[in-house]
């Protein structure tokens, strides 16, 4: 926006299916109960939107350092049932016959810094972190990343970074009692458009 105010808009979406898992032991979800050693299908679908402001504190030619404050929206979609013998296919249908959606709001603080060390080079990195609870759900995210960019030119440039994410939401309801713990990380790889 200007030299020490920036906008951050960021959208994710992970699924994930476990494709006839054996439980260790028996288990409620939803007011059914599956056994121990039962084939089950289940996914975890992740998702979230947010948009954070951030003003840098440190601000010159070479160096960043700031600190942002953001809203989150996550969207939980998690479901499990009686593995279907026969079925082929490394996906599990978002239809099971128990699944639910939590849909959880988030203010997000957090902490970034940039540094220059050559005009086409930047080093970046920064954390985004909240624990809080709102009515049913205590939810903790912790996000962190950093990285590499190499401005090839008029706008254009290419990097690389090391991505973390860790998502834990514990729900006491009239519905479901439970707790998800959601881990992510690994390299990614981008290209930047700047103006």
């Amino acid at each position: 926006i200007s030299h020490r105010n920036r906008l951050l808009f960021d959208y994710e979406r992970i699924n994930r299916d476990v494709i006839r898992s054996t439980p260790s032991q028996t288990f409620t979800f939803r007011g059914n109960t599956f056994t121990a050693n039962a084939q089950i299908d289940a996914f975890f679908d992740t998702s979230y939107v947010s948009v954070d402001y951030g003003y840098a504190f440190i601000a010159n030619p070479t160096v960043e350092v700031g600190v942002s404050i953001g809203l989150t929206l996550m969207r939980l979609h998690n479901g499990i049932g009686l593995s279907v013998q026969g079925d082929s296919g490394s996906s599990v249908s978002r239809d099971l016959r128990d699944n639910s959606t939590f849909n959880v709001p988030l203010p997000l603080p957090g902490f970034f810094f940039n540094v220059r060390p050559h005009p086409r080079w930047v080093i970046e990195g920064g954390t985004r972190l909240i624990k809080a609870t709102i009515g049913d759900y205590t939810t903790t995210f912790v996000e962190a990343k950093a990285g590499v960019d190499y401005r090839i030119g008029h706008g254009i440039g290419a990097g690389a970074s090391y991505y973390y994410n860790k998502s834990t939401v514990d729900r006491e309801g009239s519905s479901t009692n439970g707790r998800i713990v959601f881990t992510f990380n690994g390299p990614e790889a981008y290209v930047v458009f700047a103006f």
